[in-house]
């Protein structure tokens, strides 16, 4: 039967390749904006990344990064290619989830093929996307392990469901700790994990509670999803060692148990939850590239839940987790928050394609060709336009750094303190570390102020006792003129955005 036709994963992994190289393209071999340059510092010395810390992301990319830069690959540009190969991952695993949810529908295997190309043709190039496939951050990994859990998830549905008597016993628990520990890979990785992995794994334990044997599912396969866990959530080990052995660079944390456990629980950002203030920027983001294709998903995945029998249960799970995902997202006030977005914008993609195949296994064969070259033509529509903005942004960021360099560089004095009131101070301290220049300079950003240990470190170091506890870009005049009466060193005002360069009077 042509419903049994099996797509082979190879075609998959082309199509990621495919990804991988234009994402490489898309790359620019210098830091990104937001904390691209935090996490280029973090790849190339292993050292401590901002709460949670993301201690498998570290550990994985500092590998990769020295591995490459052994190669030649500049660190910067290495760091990128980190994410690119994220990004490469998460096309392969939504493709080959997209090809599992059209299997039991009767088209052929380039159908399905070309089915699942839907959610990685709406997504892959997506500007929102793309800008976590270029530059060092986290969400491409983030957005792999999505397509991996669903994945997973799907198989052990599937199995569970249909009683599949291949499995013994042993066998039913060890695919309990194999979810666990995938699930406590996503929550080392990005704690927001927690938000798809709950109701899927919910979902999985209803299901298996209706079998029988070793398929009813109860509390020693609880416990073995939960030793799963335990052992991959083992690796915030390597936050708590980093916060007692900093790196050359790394985030500041006190270095004590209660520093440990307040950076890998991010207790610094409880302010944010309960509102949404993106930037005017990201509200446009979101407006252009995520709201419209996440409601068009949204109502599809639904139309699924409703529909679709057979497949319901696994379209419910993924609408669970796409919810759960949304109500984070509309209740974390932080100025950038398109970013998180992006997994339930991939779930309800993935209901597209399943309510898509649905259709078409029913249409007529010229009403699923019409179908099939009007979805082609606007995803290359997208792509172009999309493509396009990627290569600005790339020339943009380049831009960018050569006007930082070119500050950096009118700098004279051997010893000052250098101020720059954004998070993207971290490219000064790149330069230094990475390219040697400058080291006399002590490069600060006033808002790692408002942390009280920074503070206190801070004065313990060099004897200065600043009046501005909190200070914010607002108060960045002040907290600069504060300084500049407490030190006998230079201090200068560094402002990219103004183009200044200031060195304050005494």
């Amino acid at each position: 039967m042509r419903s049994q036709q099996t797509v082979p994963l190879a075609w998959s992994f082309a199509l990621s390749l495919t990804f991988l190289f234009c994402y490489a393209l898309l790359a620019p071999s210098v830091p990104g904006d937001k904390d691209g340059s935090e996490f280029v510092l973090v790849l190339s010395f292993g050292g401590l990344a901002h709460p949670t810390g993301y201690p498998l992301y570290t550990l994985a990319g500092h590998g990769f990064v020295s591995a490459l830069h052994a190669l030649g690959v500049g660190w910067e540009y290495a760091s990128n290619l980190f994410s690119a190969l994220g990004g490469a991952a998460a096309i392969f695993l939504f493709h080959a989830f997209a090809i599992r949810l059209t299997s039991p529908l009767a088209l052929s295997r380039a159908a399905r093929f070309l089915l699942a190309l839907l959610p990685a043709l709406l997504f892959g190039l997506n500007p929102v996307w793309t800008y976590e496939t270029t530059l060092a951050e986290v969400y491409s990994w983030h957005l792999a392990w999505v397509g991996g859990a669903c994945l997973y998830f799907e198989y052990l549905a599937g199995s569970l469901a249909a009683k599949d008597y291949r499995w013994s016993a042993r066998r039913t628990l060890g695919h309990a700790i194999l979810w666990g520990l995938l699930c406590g890979i996503g929550g080392a990785h990005h704690v927001t994990a927690l938000f798809v992995a709950a109701p899927l794994s919910l979902c999985l334990f209803i299901i298996g509670r209706g079998g029988r044997g070793q398929h009813r599912l109860g509390a020693r396969h609880a416990a073995a999803v939960a030793l799963g866990a335990l052992l991959a959530l083992s690796s915030y080990l390597f936050v708590t060692w980093r916060v007692f052995h900093p790196a050359q660079w790394g985030w500041p944390a006190p270095p004590s148990w209660t520093g440990a456990w307040s950076h890998i629980t991010a207790s610094a950002y409880k302010g944010y939850f309960g509102s949404f203030a993106p930037s005017d920027f990201q509200r446009h983001l979101l407006s252009t590239f995520i709201y419209p294709f996440l409601l068009g998903g949204a109502i599809l995945l639904l139309l699924g839940i409703i529909l679709d029998r057979r497949r319901r249960s696994v379209l419910l799970a993924l609408g669970c987790a796409m919810s759960a995902t949304l109500i984070h997202a509309f209740g974390y006030g932080v100025p950038d928050p398109a970013s998180y977005f992006l997994a339930p914008l991939a779930m309800g993609l993935f209901g597209a394609t399943a309510i898509a195949a649905r259709w078409i296994s029913t249409a007529t064969r010229p009403r699923a060709i019409l179908a099939g070259i009007t979805c082609g033509l606007l995803s290359l529509f997208g792509a172009t336009g999309w493509t396009r903005l990627a290569l600005e942004r790339k020339e943009e960021l380049t831009q960018f750094d050569r006007k930082v360099r070119s500050m950096w560089d009118d700098i004279t004095l051997e010893r000052a303190f250098v101020l720059w009131p954004s998070d993207m101070h971290t490219r000064l301290v790149a330069l230094q570390l990475l390219e040697h220049s400058k080291p006399g300079l002590e490069v600060l950003s006033p808002t790692l102020f408002s942390n009280e240990w920074v503070r206190s470190h801070f004065q313990k170091e060099h004897g200065i006792s600043l009046k501005i506890d909190k200070p914010d870009t607002s108060s960045f005049d002040a907290f600069a003129r504060e300084l500049n009466r407490n030190t006998p060193l230079p201090v200068i005002q560094f402002d990219p955005e103004k183009s200044s360069v200031r060195l304050l009077r005494k």
